[in-house]
């Protein structure tokens, strides 16, 4: 399954309508049918919060929709210290977990901590297990980018002091409690949400 965010709607890719019975619309998908415009689709989100697309070939179908945009590949870090707390961020007026775009011949596990680090002003963080990926579609500069974020289990041990990177919009950063982590989350972003469901379930197996 895929779920692509787009500010308070989403896109759904899965092989089944099951779960979806109190979804409109359902959309259909055979093994050849694929995505060729864009109008179409932000038609239907104009009117729609959810879109779902049942697909017999997932893969391909979500592949044609990836194909309308520009693409952004990013990662970060559930960082968590020796207390049990998680480390977050506050930035445009929400919390938030550190990420951000990954550079040039750069690995995906090497952004992560690169990028947690220049946020947070923290190092010697090390990078566990993938958790999960996340989709979203955003406008920037006039141009819809669609951007997936890698998101990995980080461990930090030091006692650096925390530096938000302002530059970035980062107003705050703080060491959570997980009532602080939970609270913050349900106010945050829906790929947060997405984020934190799949840390609880260590069984599931993201999609990359």
């Amino acid at each position: 399954m895929y779920t692509v965010y787009y500010s308070e709607k989403r896109i759904v890719f899965d092989v089944s309508e099951d779960k979806y019975n109190n979804c409109n619309p359902i959309f259909h998908l055979s093994r050849t049918d694929i995505f060729s415009s864009r109008t179409a689709l932000f038609d239907l989100l104009a009117e729609h919060d959810t879109l779902i697309y049942v697909c017999d070939d997932i893969e391909r179908a979500f592949s044609s929709f990836c194909d309308l945009f520009n693409r952004v590949t990013a990662a970060g870090g559930v960082v968590t210290d020796s207390k049990g707390r998680t480390l977050m961020i506050y930035r445009n007026g929400r919390w938030d977990i550190p990420k951000g775009k990954r550079e040039p011949g750069e690995s995906i596990g090497e952004c992560a901590v690169r990028e947690v680090g220049e946020e947070c002003g923290i190092s010697g963080h090390e990078c566990g297990d993938l958790i999960t990926v996340t989709w979203h579609l955003y406008l920037m500069g006039g141009e819809m980018i669609l951007k997936d974020t890698y998101w990995f289990e980080m461990s930090y041990r030091g006692s650096d002091t925390l530096t938000p990177q302002r530059e970035e919009g980062i107003t705050d950063i703080r060491w959570c409690t997980p009532a602080e982590t939970a609270a913050n989350t349900e106010a945050s972003y829906y790929t947060i949400k997405d984020l934190f469901t799949a840390l609880k379930d260590k069984n599931i197996k993201p999609i990359i």
